[in-house]
């Protein structure tokens, strides 16, 4: 068998190996550009997710209501600057520990009768701070969920009404009071 390489042969396999090299070139950059395209768009929303948690962070701790999340084992997970300065724990010293161990008196808030979907009606407790100093406490507890809907822990939101405790006490007493008066005067 006898071969021959005609000029056009040569050109024809020189051009498809020129055409192909730009076309796994160009497929290349397209791919390259593609990745940088994603990676920005994934920079983005991590700077958003970022921002975002910043601002919840943030609102969390500028309230003036406690706020505390419990996982589902019970371990205190989160306590915001309101609930330190409310209960006189700072979060390092009760963070990821029992809640029934810092706070017994909340074991009542977490039994069945609580934590569902009527969770959201207020409820007292009484508490007591690291100084033996007995706290009223107005509370809310409603489950923590995660994107798909499935609980994660609890959320336990409250507020000292101990002053407020006080005044009513008071109230009643004036009234007590006014009313031995009124009898004495009959």
């Amino acid at each position: 068998h006898d071969y021959k390489v005609t000029v056009a042969d040569v050109f024809l396999r020189i051009s498809l190996h020129i055409i192909s090299f730009y076309t796994i070139a160009f497929l290349a950059s397209f791919v390259v550009e593609q990745e940088r395209k994603t990676r920005h768009l994934l920079e983005e929303k991590e700077t958003a997710f970022a921002q975002l948690d910043l601002l919840f962070r943030s609102i969390i701790e500028s309230v003036d209501t406690g706020v505390m999340t419990i996982n589902l084992q019970g371990l205190i997970k989160t306590f915001n600057r309101a609930a330190e300065e409310i209960t006189g724990f700072p979060l390092r010293q009760i963070e990821n520990r029992h809640i029934e161990e810092i706070f017994p008196e909340f074991k009542a808030l977490f039994s069945a009768n609580y934590g569902g979907e009527h969770s959201k009606n207020r409820i007292e407790s009484i508490i007591k701070t690291p100084r033996d100093k007995k706290i009223h406490l107005g509370c809310a507890i409603s489950t923590l969920k995660d994107k798909n809907e499935k609980q994660i822990g609890n959320i336990l939101i409250f507020q000292d009404i101990t002053e407020k405790k006080r005044m009513e006490e008071n109230l009643e007493k004036s009234k007590r009071l006014a009313l031995i008066g009124e009898m004495a005067h009959r």
